[in-house]
């Protein structure tokens, strides 16, 4: 069983002021949800140590497993920030597809950190509607790529996105909008690869800047392709098919090879179903094709500018489950949708995602290859 601190959960009968008053709330509706499934709880009530702190005691569910669940806690409609543990069914060290292994973990504590490269290659399709203009779509294709030292703390750290890559779970981020404070930004040393990448494909060559007083990001500029509304048609770089991403080396980071291949496309196919998303009810998401061994990936967002607050989320799932349902605990954990000029600030993402492939390279410890396609449209949260 594990214990969850926290605070919130309702008030107790009783004068708190002179001593902490435990006690089972059975009469509040709580809920945990420990990647994506529902937990038991066994207690749910205030501390036995400190005025006004409560604990809930629950089972983790059968079938969790990673380094990075989620965690969180829903009464009515109201939910949680998100947290997340390590799982092993086995007992044993923790594992997530995409992420840290053991060995990793270990060699990130002999030596304080890693050093990391990834490049990929990414498809970007956006349908956008403008009152008064119409409806546009617009498509990029880029490459990339990051050459970082990242230290054990940071790794220890991770949130976010990382949360998400648990297999049917999602992660969630809220933030406050116009409050003048800004999140402190972990200080990642950036590794110099060589003064640009190049990736060949079915397509051709074409490269990978070097980004200007950024070490260690890459990115091509102008993009390998786009289309865009009132700018530039051109046909897509990226196609199904094998491509390769080199990179020359330089004074931080060994020359390379990488390989990956682009599967073909995932399809959002209820895409024209979701315009309207009752966050209490959840939402239900379907797609056909893409790499069956591959991972889809949802990603929204909803910023309610009454409120001044913003809120995303992102979910995996494996390809070949066919769907998903993104819970009301999470989608209760974004604000409603703002409109502004007749445009809401809602948004939602679906595509895929392939799982990496690696290359080795003097100077790093971890390198890795992948591709992601999504689309994105504007969306309305209720």
């Amino acid at each position: 069983m594990i214990t969850l601190w926290g605070t919130g959960l309702g008030p107790v009968t009783g004068n708190e002021a002179g001593q902490p008053l435990p006690g089972n709330l059975a009469n509040v509706n709580a809920r945990v949800f420990v990647g994506g499934r529902e937990a038991a709880i066994q207690y749910r009530g205030r501390s036995g140590c400190c005025v006004g702190i409560d604990q809930i005691v629950f089972t983790v569910p059968a079938g969790v497993d990673g380094c990075h669940v989620p965690v969180s806690v829903q009464v009515g409609n109201v939910v949680s920030n998100f947290t997340s543990m390590s799982v092993s069914a086995n007992g044993g060290p923790c594992s997530s597809p995409g992420s840290y292994s053991p060995a990793d973990l270990e060699r990130a504590r002999t030596n304080g950190g890693l050093r990391i490269g990834a490049v990929g290659l990414s498809k970007t399709v956006l349908h956008l509607s403008i009152p008064g203009l119409g409806s546009f779509d617009s498509k990029v294709d880029t490459g990339f790529g990051t050459f970082q030292r990242i230290t054990l703390d940071q790794i220890l750290s991770q949130d976010g996105s990382a949360n998400a890559l648990n297999p049917g779970s999602c992660s969630v981020s809220v933030q406050r909008v116009g409050s003048g404070v800004q999140p402190p930004v972990a200080q990642i040393t950036g590794l110099n690869a060589g003064s640009a990448l190049t990736v060949n494909g079915p397509n051709g060559t074409k490269s990978i800047a070097a980004t200007p007083n950024a070490a260690g990001v890459y990115i091509s500029t102008p993009p390998l392709s786009q289309s865009i509304p009132f700018g530039a048609s051109q046909p897509d770089y990226i196609v199904p098919g094998a491509y390769t991403i080199t990179g020359p080396g330089g004074p931080d980071f060994g020359s390379f090879t990488a390989n990956l291949t682009v599967p073909g496309g995932t399809t959002w196919a209820n895409e024209a179903q979701v315009s309207i998303v009752n966050r209490a009810n959840g939402q239900l998401i379907t797609w056909t094709g893409g790499d069956p061994n591959s991972f889809v990936y949802i990603a929204g967002g909803s910023v309610n500018t009454t409120n001044t607050a913003s809120g995303s989320f992102v979910c995996y799932e494996r390809a070949a489950v066919g769907s998903f349902t993104i819970p009301s605990s999470v989608l209760l954990a974004i604000p409603s949708s703002a409109t502004i000029q007749g445009t809401p600030t809602g948004s939602l993402s679906v595509g895929g995602v392939t799982a990496p492939t690696t290359f080795t390279a003097s100077g790093i410890d971890i390198g890795v290859a992948s591709y992601v396609a999504f689309v994105s449209k504007q969306v309305t949260y209720q």
